[in-house]
């Protein structure tokens, strides 16, 4: 994982890959963080083809790739305390991704509003050939805003 010198960026870092089981499952590796920018590498495996007799990676996959990297990107904006969900995720797929080749995953805030957070994101395998091209928005949350136990167990029933 990329070094930095911010350990706020390196918890944030942390949190994705190691803590956040869906993170930790995809094998996110964190290239560069800075605050407002993230770059990912999703490592190559057969379990991400969708289509297994062409080799092509799912679409699935990706677009959980890019919404954990615009996700960091956001959290590297907003102040410590808060935490941020994402609203709205529109993914355009550019070519396939072909199976046998990491994914790099890139996600930059563009935009920071007392609300929302607004980010572009691009996927590729090699630099000169995008598989997906992305926009997102990212709802602020005062720490506050965090469920109860007991309301967390409401939403699970």
């Amino acid at each position: 994982m990329h070094q930095t010198d911010d350990p706020r960026l390196a918890r944030i870092a942390e949190l994705f890959t190691r803590h956040i089981p869906h993170g930790r499952f995809l094998g996110l590796e964190v290239l560069r963080l800075a605050a407002g920018r993230v770059r990912l590498r999703v490592p190559d495996r057969p379990a991400w083809l969708g289509n297994a007799a062409l080799g092509l990676w799912h679409g699935g996959v990706i677009t959980s790739a890019i919404d954990s990297a615009c996700g960091m990107a956001a959290l590297g904006v907003v102040a410590a305390e808060e935490r941020v969900v994402t609203l709205d995720l529109r993914v355009d797929y550019l070519r396939p991704a072909v199976g046998g080749a990491p994914l790099y995953v890139e996600a930059r805030c563009y935009r920071l509003t007392r609300p929302v957070v607004f980010l572009r994101a691009r996927a590729w395998q090699r630099r000169d050939k995008p598989v997906a091209a992305a926009v997102a928005t990212f709802m602020r949350l005062p720490a506050a805003s965090e469920p109860s136990e007991s309301e967390a167990q409401e939403w699970r029933t």
